[in-house]
């Protein structure tokens, strides 16, 4: 299983949070996922088991993590995403969220080995605990 990758996007006002990873042999997929303050707004999964027996198989999917990564930051700044966006952000769209907003955006700063399960676990339980006043 590759590290995977994470990026921070400011598009609209908003700072949004790609992420791509490799979910590894048992499951060979690439996964990406767009999210706003921890809800995905756009995911794309891309299968790879035909190549399992290729002998350059990490550097190819290292190749299909990079351009789909690629991909969906290029798609959310082309505004691809921006009707997604405007449904579920509405009203906070062309606003930002400077540092009045005690939660960081999702993966800003995140240097993880842990699996994206346990990642946005643990954002929505920092940002529930803000949110009910146990934090």
């Amino acid at each position: 299983m590759l590290t995977g990758f994470n990026t921070d996007v400011d598009h609209r006002g908003l700072r949004f949070h790609v992420q791509t990873e490799d979910s590894g042999l048992d499951r060979p997929h690439v996964i990406s996922h767009v999210f706003f303050e921890g809800a995905i707004l756009s995911s794309r999964k891309s299968d790879y088991a035909a190549e399992l027996d290729a002998a350059d198989l990490e550097a190819r999917v290292r190749e299909l993590m990079e351009a789909q990564h690629r991909e969906m930051i290029e798609g959310l700044e082309r505004g691809e995403l921006d009707p997604v966006i405007d449904e579920r952000v509405g009203g906070r769209v062309g606003g930002s969220l400077g540092s009045t907003n005690p939660v960081p955006p999702f993966g800003e700063g995140i240097v993880s080995r842990k699996p994206l399960d346990e990642v946005i676990l643990d954002h929505l339980v920092a940002k529930s605990r803000l949110t009910h006043g146990n934090g």
